[in-house]
């Protein structure tokens, strides 16, 4: 079954994504946020800790390079 086969008008064609680091469990997972929809995924890093240092960002097209 092909990408999208089977499925109503109502499935959605974006996401958003959050997760915050945890600093007694999962010190090792950053903080994430990230949006998706059928061409782009967009994931951003925020610092949550007071860090001065920038976020980082990442932004794929999804169309033009399939393996990410």
């Amino acid at each position: 079954m092909k990408a999208g086969e089977g499925r109503g008008q109502d499935w959605r064609k974006a996401w958003f994504y959050e997760y915050n680091y945890e600093k007694s469990q999962f010190s090792y997972t950053p903080n994430v946020r990230g949006v998706r929809t059928d061409q782009w995924k967009y994931v951003h890093y925020p610092h949550g800790d007071g860090d001065a240092e920038p976020a980082h960002g990442e932004l794929y097209d999804l169309k033009n390079d399939p393996t990410k």
